[in-house]
């Protein structure tokens, strides 16, 4: 059985890691919608196609990193309900086993 072990510095790292790449693909999205609403229209009759397909790609990638910022955002609010209720654990038995060593003592 692999042994699981429980690093608060680490959680923290990752956590602020993870709001600043969701923060920065928030960003690129609302960038990539920007883009994908560009003016198009002055390419005339043989750009039609491009500005359609360009409009649907970029779309489409403005769409791919909202999703991909949520669910970093949502694996983030685990790992920070996972600390916690490791941590709500440790304290716990820190408690129990002071209660103990103190009536022993």
């Amino acid at each position: 059985m692999a042994e699981m072990s429980f690093d608060p510095s680490a959680l923290d790292a990752y956590q602020r890691a993870a709001a600043r790449v969701s923060e920065l693909l928030g960003t690129a999205a609302e960038h990539t919608t920007v883009a994908a609403g560009v003016d198009l229209s002055g390419l005339g009759v043989l750009g039609r196609e491009f500005a359609v397909a360009w409009t649907r790609a970029a779309s489409e990638h403005a769409s791919t990193l909202n999703t991909a910022g949520n669910l970093v955002t949502a694996y983030q609010d685990i790992l920070a309900r996972f600390g916690a209720e490791v941590t709500g654990i440790d304290t716990g038995v820190a408690r129990q086993l002071r209660a103990v060593e103190g009536e022993v003592a």
